[in-house]
């Protein structure tokens, strides 16, 4: 009968070494996650530091881009009105230097006619008729009425 009751305090010690396994592995596990979650808590945290400064920098390029944009939108007027300019004189250079077209130079044109009169083209040309005609000394306008 000894070897049962040894085989029951063998079964007992069996079943307390057991028990103290689990409660200590379930405390190891316990400590584990909870590291485990702090961890995961401090990368989160890292994660989301670092994609709010990319979303300033991104923030902030697209303004600098936007800047650009309106850089490189003046200086394309800037650079059409400079060709103008540089077109018109070239052309003022051309048509200058050359003797045959300086005879067609028109050194001053008909006056524009008043907008509200309706034979104002018609006046304009009979006055500038008329002070071709007639003596610096007569009135053009009483004659043109």
């Amino acid at each position: 009968m000894e070897s049962t009751t040894d085989f029951d305090r063998l079964a007992g010690l069996i079943l307390s070494t057991k028990s103290e396994i689990l409660t200590a592995t379930k405390t190891e596990i316990k400590a584990i996650e909870s590291n485990l979650a702090t961890l995961i808590d401090v990368k989160v945290q890292a994660l989301e530091a670092k994609c709010s400064t990319l979303h300033l920098d991104l923030v902030s390029h697209g303004k600098l881009t936007e800047e650009l944009q309106l850089k490189v939108s003046s200086q394309d007027e800037e650079i059409s009105n400079l060709r103008a300019q540089l077109f018109h004189i070239e052309n003022n250079n051309n048509f200058h230097s050359s003797e045959s077209r300086s005879l067609n130079l028109i050194d001053k044109g008909l006056p524009a006619p008043p907008t509200n009169d309706p034979h104002g083209p018609e006046n304009v040309v009979k006055t500038l008729l008329l002070e071709m005609f007639l003596d610096s000394t007569e009135d053009v306008n009483t004659i043109a009425s």
